[in-house]
């Protein structure tokens, strides 16, 4: 066994047991596991959970893995139950995990140049965007730094339902002409936000999708729902420019109102006031 499972082993092992000590719930367990992840980048770090129905105990397994060296798998289950392992039998289904195959090809010839796959639970899409980007990033022959690992693991949330309904209502947007797709974003960035409260992103884009309806419905109380919602992405702190950018840009449109334009995304062009006299 190398020296990185060496190193990850015990840290995992403090961490089911924290779990077990704690009678931490599946959904705050896997958003404790991204510090683990954040520590071990090179590792890839799963949690597989079930809550039995007649006694709501949760079991817990977790997988460390390294490509083409295997995997190691630690169980945990409350005290009398038997773990996974002893029972014989992995619980788990092909339809608890999501594969995501991926390919570079060579935009002149067409020629496939490397492909690849990543197995995540699918109630984890973090551990499944980390996995592609490490897999296009060694196909592409990058060494990743530990701070550029860092970076990358960082989803904005710890929540897996937060994002999930984030990256649905991203989708909505990059066709915001449609006026029920603005609609659709700006109800799933509401369950986002009830999902995780302090989600900075969410915010922003909670802002940008309002902006985007100001631009096909001409109702001005738009303007002031988004710039509400990038000013509290900017106090949370954790959106990057985008609420600062979607601030500037509402205060743009709301000192004149030209170049209305449908959709948020397009207006992006229009911010010509310095980011400094938004805040």
């Amino acid at each position: 066994m190398n020296q990185p499972f060496r190193q990850a082993l015990p840290e995992l092992l403090d961490y089911l047991f924290a779990l077990q000590q704690e009678s931490v719930l599946p959904r705050e367990a896997r958003g404790r596991l991204q510090k683990l992840r954040a520590v071990h980048p090179d590792l890839q770090i799963d949690l597989l959970a079930e809550e039995v129905a007649f006694d709501r105990s949760v079991h817990y397994d977790a997988l460390l893995r390294r490509a083409g060296e295997g995997t190691v798998s630690m169980s945990y289950c409350p005290e009398r139950a038997i773990p996974w392992p002893l029972r014989g039998v992995h619980r788990w289904s092909e339809g608890d995990l999501v594969r995501v195959n991926y390919s570079l090809t060579d935009a002149k010839s067409g020629k496939v140049i490397k492909a690849g796959s990543a197995d995540s639970p699918v109630t984890d899409p973090f551990a499944i965007e980390d996995e592609v980007t490490k897999g296009v990033a060694a196909a592409l022959g990058f060494s990743l730094k530990a701070d550029e690992s860092r970076e990358l693991a960082f989803h904005g949330t710890s929540v897996p339902d937060a994002y999930n309904f984030y990256t649905q209502a991203r989708g909505y947007l990059e066709d915001a002409a449609k006026a029920a797709n603005i609609d659709s974003a700006i109800i799933l960035l509401g369950e986002a936000l009830k999902a995780d409260p302090n989600y900075g992103k969410a915010e922003a884009e909670l802002g940008s999708a309002y902006f985007a309806k100001y631009g096909t419905a001409k109702d001005k109380s738009l303007i002031a729902k988004s710039r509400q919602a990038c000013s509290k992405a900017i106090d949370l702190g954790n959106a990057g420019a985008a609420g600062h950018v979607l601030q500037a840009r509402g205060g743009h449109r709301a000192q004149g109102e030209r170049h209305a334009e449908p959709g948020g995304r397009a207006c992006q062009r229009h911010v010509p006031i310095p980011v400094q006299q938004a805040i």
